[in-house]
């Protein structure tokens, strides 16, 4: 009988010491909800937002804190254009506006690597400043690609993601 109360008395004490640092330790939030935004073509350039519905159902300033654009023909993790900004001053989001491809402003910005080409897919994502309460959107993204019109100038699509068939990047190759 001994025996089995030394085996189980480790347990026991493992077990109060994890509830017990369980309640010392800050409460940890989880940020599942991945939003969608807004990608249009403007001033010959991917021009990048958040929806009307999202900016009303979020009921506050937004304020981005970075942006990435991935080529995903070429690398889904190395971006091709970056964009942060320090985590002490994010960046306000005009809720009427967009970000330009290119157009950085934060302190480690950088040029784009390449211009957007066409037929290409692109994955962009947006990473806003946290906000206390239950929201549990952080992060925001969509998929696009440019395509060359009937009139030969370049114009922008928004990928879909269709089900068990994926992402419509078959929309990217006809061009």
């Amino acid at each position: 009988m001994s025996h089995v109360l030394s085996c189980t008395r480790p347990r026991v004490v493992a077990s109060l010491l994890t509830v017990f640092f369980s309640l010392a330790t800050p409460s940890v939030e989880a940020y599942s909800r991945r939003g969608t935004i807004d990608v249009r073509w403007m001033e010959g350039s991917a021009c990048f937002g958040l929806p009307a519905a999202e900016l009303r159902r979020l009921k506050r300033v937004v304020k981005l804190e970075s942006i990435s654009v991935f080529d995903l023909e070429r690398s889904s993790t190395v971006p091709v254009w970056l964009d942060e900004y320090p985590w002490s001053e994010p960046r306000p989001l005009d809720p009427d506006g967009c970000l330009l491809f290119g157009d950085a402003q934060g302190s480690a910005a950088r040029k784009p690597l390449q211009p957007l080409r066409v037929g290409v897919p692109y994955e962009v994502v947006m990473k806003l400043e946290r906000t206390k309460g239950t929201d549990p959107t952080m992060f925001h993204s969509a998929r696009f690609c440019l395509r060359r019109q009937l009139d030969g100038e370049t114009g922008l699509i928004t990928l879909k993601h269709v089900g068990a068939k994926g992402w419509n990047t078959w929309a990217c190759e006809h061009t």
